[in-house]
């Protein structure tokens, strides 16, 4: 129970990052350690998710998180291979909003 309570939180927490990118990033990264694998690049999910599932994570339209994609695939915080998505650059503590 205290563990769901602490993801929720997490989740409340991101959605109070007002940048689209950064909110985008910070789930990617949670999605990431959690359900992710880690290599040297960095932390690989090996499922897909679509833009429309990422912007109901993150509150934002389908077409404001494929420009943030996009955005963060241009500054290096993530990269494809293949179908697979690496996120790079994930501190080993994510911050805590609460």
């Amino acid at each position: 129970m205290s563990e769901r309570i602490a993801w929720l939180s997490d989740q409340v927490g991101n959605l109070t990052v007002t940048n689209i990118e950064d909110r985008l990033h910070l789930v990617l990264q949670n999605v990431a350690k959690e359900q992710g694998s880690e290599d040297e690049r960095g932390y690989v999910l090996h499922f897909s998710m679509t833009h429309e599932e990422l912007g109901f994570l993150i509150g934002a339209h389908r077409v404001s998180v494929t420009r943030a994609m996009n955005s963060l695939k241009q500054n290096g915080k993530i990269a494809y291979d293949g179908k697979s998505l690496i996120i790079t650059h994930i501190p080993k503590e994510l911050p805590t909003f609460f």
